[in-house]
């Protein structure tokens, strides 16, 4: 019995196989017959041929030839499938894997069973598994809503969105008031660009769990993508799906204004998130663009924020940096930075006891680096480049790549310290693995803002080191252990600077430099914004060093993957980044500087003995070497076999922005371009432009008419509705600015080359 069960089971995972091998051999003919794939679909499909690549039947032929039990016909204990589902609950997937699948050779009848085993599989990204397991589930209950919901997350999962919808119909079907198969329906929709029957299957889920904050917050989305165009529907929890056409007006103010009228039921939707879910990321994070665009409406309105907030209870540190995000670039910004700082201050706890100290006499003495220097980037504007310039001087002491750059988020920090004092450098070690390892696949820890990247250490070019390119780096785990074990044991309680600096003091020694070196080299590169400020908090005299390109060239080639692969929202976002980079906040004349990576390309020892004096260290010969952990660095995969020295890299160019297109960026940068030399000043002419590019402004941008004809959608509708009517409030918002102060407050100074 047992060896015909485990025959059945793998004869359903090859018919998975089969079944999967037809659908990537289907796409990839659309793709030959010119049906659009974006970049990203191909990435899937290659995954996917990867994964049925590694799949190895020999283990479940083992198991067959181990098998020599009786099958149990009666139903397993409760108290082992609450022991079972309690492994799964605690995210213990690979145990709860083990121990179901022990008990599916017995119990062979039991759909509870499968269902771990499918979800724990699931998991662990082993995905034909999971699809085997939770098809049997079904099989053994065929009228269980909750495992057909699963099943068509695991077939959304593989990409086979149509089937994943089809599981869904089918659990609606089943139970027309189970909310979750409604949900994931619209979210498949959503991705679809099928908005209406989106917001349709949203406001279905919302009625049938008003609590469900992730409804409202994607609920949000789509309308901000419906270009608010429909008639809201009332406050109240049984929504009016009925709408009204509204013709679209050329004007941009007026559409703006129409906008507006809506963002305000978008907004609400978005409170209605939070007050359920009040730490939500998504919702703070997705709120802030429909109050950007309320904002600059209501110039006027002091208490914006407080008339949509007030009477409720919110995250005290989430509503600063809201705040704080809607000053940006202004006047009075660097007061909003200071008041969230010291908002999160107040209100994180950052310290963690050790219960092992003991007052002693001798203790080690430690001497921590006195002094970081922060790297940001600015578009792609060579900061990997830098570092690895920076990354063998004998007073710098520096971490590998960008692993760290979200390192002070709280939740990376209440991760590490989450096991308490005794198992913070073991949790430590498990999370940062690529810094022991550069080939792990394991993604570093990073702020729920940003999604996981895995082989990291692959893509940062830091496995293909040396001049073979054949050397990765290691550091030898028990070494670590050991020596920041001796150096943290010397403190009675510590915050994140503090284990920040012991890592390096740690990682130096591990690697047998035993200089004292009193300098940090921290490449925090793209922090999100509690990450920022709360480094900003702890390490008040940090120093920020932003590497610097003309702003339109780093731009577009920073933009162009999201480009080519139609990743529209992210492009957008990236541009909004780098408007805020040329005056943020943080920077002023004593603790920040930018080096243009023109200077460090064409000419580097002036800029290099320039820099050193700012950071306040001498001029070596290493300084004029790509390494990586003193091995030659080739540059990541985005630009290998990249040249060190010489001109900048320009062959990403031209394929985003048109000269029109430019013509009205080089005009909104225009003070920066003028500080940072890469225009000369001529304020008559700019003034002259600057009214020219006003009306231009108002109609799409040719780029934009690219993005348009992929997804289908009239030019008119596009530029007004979503990202791209934000993308024309910051322009308008900077526009006003330039016309008001002819320049920007809080640019960053230029590194003066001698």
């Amino acid at each position: 019995m047992a060896y015909k069960l485990l025959t059945q089971i793998m004869q359903d995972k090859l018919k998975n196989i089969r079944e999967h091998l037809s659908f990537l051999s289907q796409q990839l003919l659309n793709k030959g017959k010119e049906v659009n794939l974006s970049q990203e679909q191909l990435i899937n499909i290659q995954k996917q041929i990867g994964l049925l690549e590694s799949i190895d039947f020999r283990e479940d032929i083992k198991k067959q030839e181990q098998i020599k039990k009786n099958i149990i016909k009666e139903h397993i204990p409760h108290k082992k499938i609450n022991n079972l589902l309690e492994l799964y609950k605690k995210n213990n997937f690979k145990k709860a894997e083990i121990e179901a699948r022990k008990f599916k050779e017995i119990y062979v009848d039991n759909p509870i069973i499968y269902e771990v085993l499918a979800m724990s599989c699931l998991w662990q990204k082993n995905l034909f598994d999971a699809l085997t397991f939770m098809i049997k589930a079904v099989e053994l209950e065929p009228k269980n809503s909750n495992y057909l919901i699963n099943l068509g997350y695991i077939y959304k999962e593989l990409n086979r969105f149509e089937k994943a919808k089809e599981v869904y119909n089918n659990a609606i079907n089943l139970n027309v008031n189970h909310y979750l198969p409604y949900y994931n329906l619209a979210t498949l929709l959503q991705k679809e660009g099928r908005f209406e029957e989106a917001k349709d299957k949203y406001i279905k889920a919302i009625n049938l769990n008003p609590n469900f904050s992730r409804a409202y917050n994607n609920l949000a989305n789509t309308l901000t993508e419906l270009g608010m165009r429909n008639k809201a529907y009332c406050n109240k929890l049984n929504f009016d799906n009925s709408y009204i056409n509204e013709d679209i007006k050329i004007n941009i103010q007026e559409n703006i204004e129409f906008y507006m009228r809506n963002t305000d039921d978008v907004i609400k939707n978005f409170i209605k998130a939070l007050e359920i879910k009040p730490n939500s990321i998504s919702a703070w994070n997705n709120i802030y663009f429909s109050l950007f665009m309320m904002k600059y409406m209501q110039k006027n309105n002091k208490k914006l924020l407080e008339n949509y907030f007030k009477n409720k209870k919110f995250s005290t540190i989430n509503y600063a940096l809201l705040e704080y995000k809607l000053n940006m670039g202004e006047k009075d910004s660097k007061l909003f930075l200071s008041r969230a700082v010291k908002t999160i201050k107040e209100n994180t706890n950052n310290i963690i006891v050790n219960p092992n100290h003991k007052n002693r006499d001798t203790k080690i003495d430690i001497n921590l680096p006195k002094k970081i220097i922060a790297l940001l980037h600015f578009g792609r504007s060579g900061t990997g480049f830098l570092h690895s310039l920076i990354d063998n001087h004998s007073e710098i002491t520096t971490l590998p790549s960008i692993y760290f750059n979200h390192f002070f988020n709280d939740f990376v920090w209440e991760d590490i310290i989450k096991d308490g004092w005794n198992g913070m450098i073991d949790r430590f070690i498990d999370s940062y693995a690529v810094l022991f390892d550069s080939r792990v696949e394991k993604p570093v820890p990073t702020s729920q803002s940003f999604g996981v990247l895995d082989y990291q250490g692959v893509k940062e070019g830091m496995t293909s080191l040396g001049e073979s390119k054949k050397d990765f780096l290691f550091i030898d785990k028990d070494l670590f252990k050991r020596e920041l074990f001796k150096l943290i044991s010397n403190y009675k309680k510590i915050d994140p600077l503090i284990f920040f600096k012991l890592i390096h003091l740690a990682y130096e020694k591990v690697l047998n430099n035993n200089n004292n070196k009193s300098t940090i080299f921290y490449h925090i590169h793209n922090p999100d914004y509690y990450t920022e400020l709360n480094f900003l908090g702890l390490a008040n005299d940090v120093k920020w060093l932003l590497t610097v390109r003309d702003p339109i060239e780093g731009c577009e080639s920073w933009i162009t993957k999201e480009f080519i692969s139609n990743n529209y929202k992210d492009l957008y976002t990236k541009i909004f980044t780098v408007f805020r980079t040329i005056n943020h906040p943080i920077f002023n004349e004593n603790n920040s500087v930018g080096v243009r990576l023109d200077d460090l390309k064409v000419n580097p020892k002036s800029t290099m003995k320039t820099l050193c004096n700012w950071m306040g260290i001498k001029e070596e010969e290493t300084l004029y070497q790509m390494t990586a952990q003193g091995k030659k660095w080739w540059g990541d995969h985005s630009s290998t076999n990249q040249e060190g020295f010489g001109r900048v890299n320009k062959t990403k160019l031209g394929k985003v922005f048109s000269e029109k297109d430019k013509f009205i960026l080089k005009t909104i940068f225009y003070p920066f371009r003028v500080k940072f030399n890469y225009t000369e000043e001529n304020q008559e002419k700019f003034k002259k432009d600057l009214r020219t590019i006003r009306p231009m402004i108002n109609k799409i941008f040719d780029f934009e008419k690219k993005i348009a004809l992929k997804n289908n959608i009239d030019e008119k509708i596009f530029i007004t509705s979503g990202f791209p009517l934000l993308f024309r409030t910051a322009l308008l918002i900077r526009w006003e600015m330039l016309n008001k102060y002819h320049t920007y407050p809080n640019m960053i100074t230029l590194l003066k080359v001698l």
